[in-house]
Parts: structure tokens; C-alpha cells; sequence
């Protein structure tokens, strides 16, 4: 143990040590919370006066935005919510050199006997496998096939078990150990901890996720979102992602800013901004990304369908746009998770 603990330490730089200050943060934000009420007065009326003033729009700021992640589909959606699902996607994808076609399916299907605690997460596509779901956990509008975290190889089923250990509006925490089919099978445990707090009208996300896969080793993801409504139809998101794999050293960073526009009840918009990076062996800008998303509710809440062009800066083609178009139908069973109401 004093082993590992010694080569995280040497391999993980700065990454690493990011992730311990952000744990500590959230650590000492929950301690503050609960440190005992001080003897009311007029000054602490005031406060209260003002945190029962305060709580309603942090909890619209919440709602607002759980609903955007489950209309547009987001991998945190189907992350913390606690009962089945069934998620089938049908995608085409046209670029400037060849098109493509794909489908995928994912189910998540709660098994009683622990009271919503334990589900059965099975996945079809490498996109929304278990372990990569912090890839895409806080970007709901990933152009597919190009994830801030990159994936390490094309393998094509998952399979694994999900334990809830925690679950409100300000904590998520859960724990996952599977397999990731191959030949030879290709196991991972993960833990995935959620903490969301309010500075002034901004929504924080802190995600941590710390994970081991027989192939890939030791290795953690990490991301911090910035959310604000900023009218009843637009809404702002920044999103910062990590990713660290302590055999390679590996360490890549994202950065994405998403403004989001409801057109109406069955419509809305995503514009998007992106910019990856990869900081181990050397610091250097990996690609940019600038995509329109277009989504429209076709029936009920199970019928969606979805077109997004997009301009892709990659290094390798020396930061010329390479564009691309991607049309979606996504079909879903399974009620809304209890998350958007919240």
C-alpha cells in the first residue's frame, strides 16, 4: 500500500494533487454546513430572511437545469437517478471524408430487493460504457465519437453493478464494479462522489471519480461546472473536465463553455465551445470544437430526435476545420428520473 501510495504521489502530479484540494473543499464546505446555528438576533433573522428568500431560486436554478440535462440527454442524468431506464440511440454521422451508422443501447434497471439502492448498468457502445461515463458526465452535448476524456480502445459491451450509496440534491455518491467484454475480459471498479453547493446565483458541480481497470491501472476523472439561468430561455454553463491514469501519467484537460436556449416545450438549442488539451508528456493544445445542437422532443418524453453540425480544429490535421453533421433518433423507456422535479 505505502507503494502505490508513493507512485500516485510521483506520477500523479499536478492532476492529482488537484483532485485532493478539490475533495478537501468539498469536505470543508460540508463541515461548515453543519457547525451549530448561532443564537438568533436581529442580524441572524436577517440571514434567515434572506436564505428563505434565496433557496427558492437556487432550487428553480436546479430544477432548470436537471431538466436541460434530461432533455438533451446527459450522461449525469442517467448517473444519479435511481430508477430504470432504458436508453436505445440510432446516429448518423456525415464528415468530409466518409459517413457512418450506429446504434446503442443502455439500460440501467434497478434491482428491488435493495430499495433502489443496486442496478444493473449494461451498456452497448463505448460512448456511454460505466466506466467512461465521467467522459461525458458533464458535457451533455459531446459530438459523438470525440469525448473531452479520451477512451483507450474500440471495445463494444459492458456490463456492471451500481450501488447507491447516497443520493440528494446536494450529495450523490456511488460505486461500480463491472466488466467491459473482451477478449480477455477487461474488469473496473469506480466510485463516482457528487457534491453541489450555490456561489451567490451560480450552480457549482464538483464530480471526483476515482477508478481501477485491469488494462488501464489506477486512475481518477474530475470535473467542475459553473451554472447560471440567465432568462427564462437561456441558460449558461462552464465545464471543466480531468482525466489521470497513473501507470502512463497520462493527464488531459478539457474546458467548455454551453449556452443553452429553449425554443419551446419540444425545442431547444445548444451552442457549444470547446477546447481539449493533454498536459503529460508535454503541454499542448490536443483540438478545439464548436458545435449547434439542435433537439426536438417528438413524443411525450421517450421520442427525441437531434441534429448537430460542428467544426473540429484537430492537431493531427494541424488545426484545420474538419466539419462534420450528425442526425439522432433516441428512444426511451423508462419514466423521467425523479431528478428534474427536484
Amino acid at each position: 500500500m505505502e507503494r502505490i501510495s508513493k507512485r500516485l504521489l510521483r506520477s500523479g502530479g499536478g492532476l492529482y494533487a488537484a483532485l485532493l484540494v478539490l475533495l478537501c473543499l468539498a469536505s470543508a464546505l460540508q463541515a461548515a454546513e453543519q457547525q451549530p446555528a448561532p443564537a438568533p438576533n436581529n442580524s441572524s433573522r436577517t440571514v434567515v430572511m434572506l436564505e428563505q428568500i434565496h433557496l427558492p431560486a437556487s432550487e428553480k436554478v436546479t430544477r432548470t437545469f436537471n431538466r436541460i440535462d434530461n432533455f438533451f440527454g446527459n450522461q449525469r442524468i442517467e448517473e444519479e437517478s435511481t430508477g430504470s431506464r432504458i436508453r436505445l440511440n440510432l446516429l448518423g454521422v456525415l464528415d468530409e471524408e466518409a459517413s457512418s451508422f450506429k446504434a446503442n443501447v443502455r439500460m440501467k434497471i434497478r434491482l428491488p430487493q435493495l430499495d433502489e439502492k443496486l442496478h444493473l448498468v449494461i451498456s452497448g457502445d463505448t460512448d456511454d460504457d460505466p466506466l467512461e461515463d465521467q467522459a461525458a458526465d458533464e458535457d451533455p452535448a459531446a459530438v459523438q465519437g470525440e469525448s473531452p476524456i479520451p477512451t483507450q480502445d474500440g471495445v463494444a459491451d459492458s456490463m456492471a453493478l451500481r450501488y447507491y450509496l447516497l443520493d440528494s440534491q446536494k450529495w450523490n455518491l456511488h460505486t461500480s464494479a463491472g466488466v467491459r467484454i473482451n477478449i480477455p475480459p477487461d474488469p473496473f471498479v469506480r466510485a463516482r462522489a457528487r457534491r453541489s453547493f450555490f456561489i451567490d446565483n451560480w450552480l457549482v458541480r464538483l464530480v471526483i471519480s476515482p477508478f481501477w481497470r485491469s488494462r488501464q491501472g489506477l486512475g481518477a476523472t474530475a470535473g467542475l461546472n459553473f451554472e447560471r439561468a440567465i432568462s427564462q430561455q437561456h441558460s449558461f454553463r462552464a465545464s471543466t473536465q480531468g482525466r489521470w491514469l497513473a501507470d502512463t501519467n497520462d493527464q488531459n484537460l478539457s474546458q467548455g463553455f454551453f449556452l443553452y436556449h429553449v425554443l419551446s416545450d419540444r425545442n431547444s438549442l445548444e451552442w457549444r465551445a470547446s477546447i481539449f488539451a493533454d498536459l503529460n508528456p508535454q503541454h499542448q493544445i490536443s483540438s478545439s470544437l464548436l458545435s449547434l445542437t439542435f433537439r426536438r422532443k417528438i413524443y411525450q418524453q421517450w421520442l427525441y430526435f437531434e441534429l448537430q453540425p460542428a467544426v473540429q480544429f484537430p492537431r493531427e490535421e494541424d488545426f484545420d476545420p474538419v466539419t462534420s453533421l450528425s442526425a439522432k433518433l433516441e428512444i426511451i423507456f423508462g419514466r423521467p428520473p425523479k431528478s428534474i422535479t427536484r
